[in-house]
């Protein structure tokens, strides 16, 4: 063999090797982003929870914003998927909390124990639900 067959063989194992570590990079990268996509979409759905939280608290589960609620329902849909069982069951807890006080609020002479548990339990829940979702909210660098 010739030198000129030596080196054409060359540039093409260079040339393959080139290609293998560019497609190994976009693999990394498209890696990255699908995580970084679950993410945004995992603290897009705790933003949701603790503003609806947040808000059931401070106002005692009277007069919710019908949105707040819309957007916790979307997220406690999509929790299903983007947690595992018992953050999308928290997610149902804290629904099912919620809307029994309301009941609890229409009829004030009755239950007023249960709707202070109620209401005990979503307070507890503002400083409980950071640890959590914790390990559901780390990105990995």
């Amino acid at each position: 063999m010739e030198l000129k067959d030596w080196l054409q063989i060359l540039v093409t194992i260079i040339i393959s090797g080139t290609a293998l570590w560019i497609s190994l990079q976009q693999y990394k990268v498209a890696r990255a982003k699908v995580r970084l996509d679950a993410l945004q979409e995992r603290y897009s759905a705790f933003t949701a929870l603790n503003k609806l939280l947040e808000s059931a608290v401070s106002k005692e589960c009277k007069n919710l914003d019908k949105k707040l609620f819309d957007d916790y329902y979307i997220a406690s849909t999509k929790a299903r998927f983007l947690f595992d069982e018992n953050i999308a069951n928290y997610f149902q807890e804290i629904r099912q909390a919620i809307t029994s006080t309301e009941s609890y609020n229409k009829n004030r002479l009755q239950g007023m124990d249960q709707k202070y548990d109620k209401m005990l339990y979503l307070a507890e829940q503002l400083d409980k639900k950071f640890e959590i979702f914790k390990p559901y909210l780390k990105m990995d660098i």
